[in-house]
């Protein structure tokens, strides 16, 4: 997630350092910002300058804003919060990019966490523009809204949470599809391909521009109201008898992973043809205006 930010902001014209405890791990990623940039047909007079860079205070001298995206761990995303803020302007935001942890667990050794708020964003976050903002407990709203102004700046579509919950919002409902759709083909009900049709030749295409709500609105003569009063008692029955917290059954779990391997292409093929079909989705959706 740090080198899809990285790429984020460099393309915008963001120079980006970038701090890893392996040196030429840090080196590594600022090169392949570089190069998603080129990929992305960003040119060199447009985007920013990007570097490995060490120590922790040379990487964040001088810096407006340092996202932290240490892996999952409290303990060790809490340690290096804590040594950023020992080298890091006082009035400078800090973000983390952590995908669950509360902002408040996280600001909770910190000596100023009300510039301290989660940025959560989705892989790869420089084509997915969703980004997720926790403030905590002590968030001052001077920082969440020059993050969200920050971030937009860049091309980011920006979510203010209200309150902390567990798994924010997006992961909440990839969470409830996800959890069904493998109990789908647990229960024998339908194919791993059928049920990726369900999404990507279905729902996604009309959420992809209109969202679920949006889509009732547009499924009913005078608009959400009437689906709602309509539909909604169906939607509650089904929802009883829905299998979204079932553990993940191996056989289930084997047929799906049988049916993905049949896909001939390699790791790095499917990433740019992703890359490639996103990037035409969002110029799509920049035509007509709607995001």
């Amino acid at each position: 997630m740090g080198l899809g930010w990285a790429v984020s902001f460099c393309r915008a014209g963001w120079d980006v350092r970038l701090f890893d405890i392996d040196v030429e791990r840090a080196q590594t990623a600022a090169q392949t910002c570089l190069a998603i940039c080129d990929s992305l047909r960003v040119s060199a007079r447009e985007r920013g300058a990007a570097e490995g860079s060490q120590p922790i205070d040379k990487a964040v001298s001088g810096a407006r804003l340092v996202i932290e995206a240490v892996p999952e761990q409290l303990s060790l995303k809490q340690s290096v919060l804590n040594d950023i803020e020992q080298v890091f302007d006082p009035q400078g935001l800090v973000l983390s990019s952590t995908s669950a942890i509360p902002a408040t667990h996280l600001a909770s050794a910190m000596t100023n966490p009300s510039r301290f708020l989660v940025a959560h964003p989705f892989n790869p976050s420089y084509l997915l523009p969703l980004v997720e903002l926790v403030p905590g407990e002590k968030t001052s709203e001077y920082a969440l809204d020059t993050a969200a102004a920050l971030l937009e700046s860049i091309g980011q579509q920006v979510v203010k949470l209200r309150r902390e919950i567990e798994g924010f919002v997006a992961n909440r409902l990839q969470a409830a599809v996800v959890n069904e759709a493998v109990n789908l083909v647990a229960e024998g009900v339908a194919s791993p391909a059928d049920v990726d049709k369900c999404l990507k030749d279905c729902l996604g295409l009309r959420w992809a521009f209109f969202g679920p709500f949006e889509t009732m609105d547009l499924n009913a003569p005078n608009g959400f109201e009437e689906y709602a009063q309509k539909f909604g008692d169906s939607y509650v029955e089904l929802g009883k008898k829905l299998l979204v917290a079932n553990p993940w059954q191996p056989k289930a779990l084997q047929e799906i992973a049988n049916y993905l391997a049949e896909r001939d292409e390699d790791f790095e093929t499917k990433r740019q043809r992703r890359d490639t079909l996103v990037t035409q989705l969002l110029n799509l959706k920049q035509q007509h205006r709607i995001g």
